[in-house]
């Protein structure tokens, strides 16, 4: 039958775009399925089910939600048939297996190649900021050079990216790339290192760290930061200059210790020239909880993502990095909002640090405002504020997001301790 009267009544049959990716298995086989009349039919590939439905992928990458209930008795027998696939990883395991590959050798290079292309042929979720991109004069269709000498997949990132003014860092699961300008703006990242500090002279010490691109560091202007505290010296700095530390000074950065719940929660989500109401409700229907987006042009942002086995925050992270806004919770689900409107929602909490004490109060203060979000608190014009509370405790007033990152830095100290 024509493509058109199928796709009439696929339509009909869908129930939204959503993916339920958690529990059971793809295939990669083209096949032609049909309904339970037998009367239409449709060429497509698994991509995934659960219980109550299949998710189809046309041949022009299409993606479609259907109810095993109108599917016929040999794809039911089809799916039945099917090995039982791995069970979804924990999001600690997803993170080792992005470790692994970009630890790992590099992949067979191509003197030309699109981003895209390239990323894909990794194995891994990735994310290209097309934003950053678009502002340097540069599309998806880019051609980069990827047969480059490197030991490892990092590196070889590093060494294909970086004649576009383009690099690449991290999430937790997610790979992203996007020009330099917006890694720093974005990407910013504070990492604890455990460093011998010999003769306790923190100068030295310091000063041998702003020898790895010396212009980056706040002592000559730049955004780099570095803050001595117990147990761990801790450093503010692009990824890229992070890297650069581990190649030139051998210095390695003790992990994350992830303690938010979104960090540990497990999604999937696949989407081919969707928009970002779409890439939520996906997001949303795995969490069972609804996502907003405050914006309404937002929600016909173009994106398209291969999301396999990410864990919620990185998603929610990817989908306000589209609209260069912020995700929140509040309790009626979650909500993807501008920068401004982000600013203006402060929460009042009261917040413990490990090592806290009234003498050392001035100095934590500090340090937390240099290194957490430094434009975000008002020494620096933004609207978050910090008053000691006696004890190990702190009053702190501050937007989600910038909560978010100062309580992933107290955990990464709770470990060094």
């Amino acid at each position: 039958m024509h493509w058109s009267k199928c796709n009439a009544v696929m339509l009909c049959l869908a129930i939204g775009l959503a993916l339920f990716c958690q529990s059971t298995g793809s295939s990669q086989e083209q096949r032609t399925w049909k309904d339970t009349t037998g009367q239409f039919s449709i060429d497509a590939v698994l991509n995934s089910q659960d219980e109550n439905s299949v998710s189809l992928k046309t041949v022009d990458g299409r993606l479609m939600n259907v109810p095993k209930s109108k599917l016929s008795k040999s794809d039911l027998d089809y799916l039945q048939a099917l090995p039982a696939t791995a069970p979804t990883p924990s999001a600690a395991a997803a993170e080792q297996m992005l470790t692994a590959k970009l630890n790992g050798e590099p992949t067979a290079g191509k003197p030309k190649e699109t981003l895209p292309d390239f990323l894909s042929r990794i194995g891994t979720p990735f994310y290209i900021d097309r934003a950053s991109l678009e502002e340097i004069g540069l599309t998806l269709e880019v051609e980069i050079n990827t047969d480059v000498p490197a030991p490892s997949l990092a590196d070889q990132l590093d060494a294909a990216l970086a004649p576009l003014s383009l690099t690449w860092y991290r999430l937790r699961t997610v790979l992203v790339v996007a020009t330099k300008e917006a890694t720093e703006k974005k990407g910013m990242e504070t990492l604890a290192y455990r460093i011998p500090i010999p003769r306790n002279d923190v100068s030295a010490v310091k000063a041998r760290l702003e020898t790895v691109e010396p212009s980056s560091w706040e002592s000559s202007g730049g955004d780099g930061t570095i803050a001595v505290l117990p147990g761990a010296m801790m450093i503010r700095q692009s990824p890229e200059i992070h890297r650069q530390l581990a190649r030139q000074l051998k210095l390695r950065p003790l992990p994350h210790r992830y303690v938010q719940p979104l960090d540990n929660q497990i999604v999937s989500v696949q989407i081919t020239r969707g928009n970002l109401e779409a890439f939520a409700k996906q997001i949303g229907d795995q969490l069972k909880r609804n996502i907003t987006l405050a914006d309404s042009n937002a929600r016909n942002a173009l994106l398209t993502a291969d999301f396999t086995n990410v864990t919620a925050a990185d998603a929610l992270e990817v989908a306000a990095n589209r609209i260069d806004g912020e995700w929140l919770e509040n309790p009626a689900g979650l909500e993807l909002v501008s920068k401004q409107q982000a600013s203006q929602q402060l929460e009042q909490r009261r917040v413990t640090i490990p090592f806290g004490s009234p003498q050392a109060s001035s100095l934590i203060i500090q340090s937390i405002m240099n290194l957490v979000e430094p434009d975000s608190w008002a020494p620096l014009g933004g609207p978050g504020n910090m008053q000691y509370a006696g004890g190990k405790s702190f009053q702190v007033s501050q937007t989600q997001p910038v909560f978010r990152k100062l309580g992933q830095l107290i955990a990464d100290l709770s470990v060094v301790r």
